[in-house]
């Protein structure tokens, strides 16, 4: 069996943060064998995403080339392609029905694991889904779901918001981006929030 991991989030813009993620990413993969799929969210609940879908996907084109051995890491335009709410369970579903044969190793911050079980489907997602968990500061856990993996990752303490805020008032960004993303925000106009 075949294994992938999933890497989503919105992504809008990408940052040092995610790019130290996806690095860690990359790494677990070779050790055992996997591919890297990072997925950028469509909208959710809690979320919505003003971002041209092109834009955001030069930006995770961008991210990925300032990863080595980034050939392990695919684009997965599932989420961001649904045009409508995206959820987890969801996602999990049609990726287990496309591809039978893979074992999907899903990347959550801490502070989703916290609130997983809260989530539509929750409760199924926290027995069945594997994972790799990337510790956050502020949320230690007491309990872990039965099939993770700790993810050790130094994250830089930068958010897109941060990135977005600073693009827009002219404040100088590049090191909380990686250089290609930042080159290529600077050929753009402000990122929407």
């Amino acid at each position: 069996m075949s294994q992938v991991i999933i890497y989503g989030g919105a992504f809008n813009p990408p940052t040092v943060a995610h790019h130290a993620i996806l690095r860690a990413c990359v790494v677990y993969a070779e050790t055992v064998g996997a591919e890297v799929w990072l997925m950028p969210s469509g909208s959710r609940r809690d979320k919505s995403i003003a971002t041209d879908i092109e834009a955001r996907l030069l930006l995770v084109d961008s991210l990925i080339k300032d990863v080595a051995d980034a050939g392990r890491v695919e684009v997965c335009e599932y989420e961001i392609d649904t045009g409508g709410l995206v959820e987890t369970r969801k996602t999990h579903a049609y990726l287990q029905k496309a591809h039978p044969d893979t074992q999907f190793i899903w990347v959550f911050g801490s502070d989703s694991i916290k609130m997983l079980k809260s989530w539509g489907g929750g409760e199924q997602l926290w027995n069945e889904l594997h994972m790799l968990v990337v510790p956050r500061v502020g949320y230690e856990l007491a309990e872990m779901p039965p099939h993770t993996v700790n993810l050790i990752v130094d994250v830089p303490v930068v958010s897109s918001t941060q990135v977005r805020d600073a693009q827009r008032t002219g404040t100088d960004f590049r090191h909380m981006v990686t250089p290609s993303v930042y080159q290529h925000m600077r050929k753009i106009a402000p990122i929407a929030s």
